[in-house]
């Protein structure tokens, strides 16, 4: 899926990247806004951002980040 960002398309996964970046000032957006990027990404995309959320936020957001995907994963595993 493509999303058009002023008149760009990028792809899902660099859109959540970006709001990911814009939010991460707040931590309370950047869980909901991870929690909502999250809802559509297959398994390798899932992959692919867990692995940039801890390389770009581990300082800041690791408890978050950690919290929600193993949330996503849970439910991946029951379904």
């Amino acid at each position: 899926m493509e999303v058009t960002v002023k008149r760009t398309k990028i792809s899902r996964l660099n859109y959540i990247k970006l709001i990911l970046k814009k939010v991460s000032f707040s931590p309370l957006l950047f869980k909901k806004e991870l929690q909502k990027g999250l809802q559509e990404c297959t398994t390798e995309q899932l992959v692919i951002l867990k692995r940039w959320c801890l390389k770009h936020f581990a300082s800041l957001y690791s408890h978050i980040i950690l919290q929600v995907f193993r949330s996503v994963e849970t439910r991946l595993l029951l379904s």
